[in-house]
């Protein structure tokens, strides 16, 4: 890996440049270790919000949505 300093007037490193491939690649590494959203979560919303875009009329407002919640915890 090819690194480029760069360096306070007093010569200490402040910040290091990486090439942008092997970014790319560390970045594929660090995502697959920890990634943010598990892949599952995302499939999820991804068809629910194809879903509400299918069926608009199906969605609730948050008033609404509000009011059935606490309608079915009484």
């Amino acid at each position: 890996m090819t690194l480029q300093y760069i360096t306070d007037d007093n010569g200490r490193r402040t910040a290091v440049q990486v090439p942008i491939e092997e970014w790319k690649a560390i970045q594929k590494q660090l995502a697959e270790k920890n990634p943010a959203v598990p892949q599952w979560q995302k499939d999820l919303l991804d068809q629910r919000l194809k879903e509400a875009k299918e069926n608009p009329e199906s969605l609730l407002d948050f008033d609404a949505a509000m009011d059935e919640l606490l309608n079915d915890k009484a």
